[in-house]
């Protein structure tokens, strides 16, 4: 099953509606933000897992994201490398990377 959404309330709706393992969420969304809509998914829909992707290096952002729930960050800039390799260790329980552009939490 794939969704798309145009901005954070709607991920957030959808992710209602849909019931999606797992939800890639950019930072940087109309309406309500990255963080925000993962911790109304993650309260809503928990056994969603989110990855957030974003334009903002991890060290910027990393604290907030893993607090307001996410699984994991992946940075625009690496995601063209990184992004498979993160969604499979989210969903499938793959080994973390040891790459430094993937973090993820248990």
């Amino acid at each position: 099953m794939c969704g798309e959404a145009s901005d954070g309330l709607e991920c957030v709706e959808k992710t209602r509606e849909l019931k999606p393992d797992l939800i890639v969420v950019d930072m940087a969304m109309p309406g309500i933000d990255g963080i925000e809509a993962t911790r109304r998914i993650r309260k809503e829909t928990p056994q969603a897992q989110v990855l957030v992707l974003s334009q903002y290096e991890r060290g910027q952002m990393l604290d907030a994201v893993l607090s307001a729930g996410a699984r994991g960050f992946v940075s625009k800039v690496d995601a063209s490398r990184e992004l498979i390799k993160a969604i499979k260790v989210i969903v499938d329980g793959a080994p973390p990377s040891n790459s430094p552009a993937i973090v993820t939490s248990p």
